[in-house]
């Protein structure tokens, strides 16, 4: 376990009163291994935006029918979500308005 706990990162500390037996339950995540950006390949990320509500999931049943309101993303696997929302927000200005309803 504590091979473990040195190669990963902590991402809850353990209950105090422990948990059966006084265990203590720890999720332990792996850390981030660096991409190489010259040698992998990027994924196509698929966005559908929407402002004032969401999407129906029926919307998506049929393949090349989806809502117009798609912004496709190539993108790395280790992109942050400050940047994915980064770039949505400069192609569908539309998403920068805040909905506080």
């Amino acid at each position: 376990m504590a091979d473990v706990q040195r190669r990963g990162r902590l991402l809850s500390s353990p209950s105090p009163r422990g948990g059966p037996l006084g265990l203590s339950l720890v999720r332990i995540l792996p850390l981030p291994v660096p991409v190489d950006r010259e040698k992998t390949c990027p994924l196509l990320l698929r966005v559908f935006t929407k402002v004032g509500g969401h999407h129906n999931e029926n919307e998506f049943v049929v393949r090349g029918k989806e809502p117009n309101d798609e912004v496709q993303i190539y993108t790395l696997i280790d992109a942050t979500l400050r940047e994915l929302t980064d770039l949505v927000k400069e192609v569908a200005p539309e998403s920068r308005q805040i909905c506080l309803s």
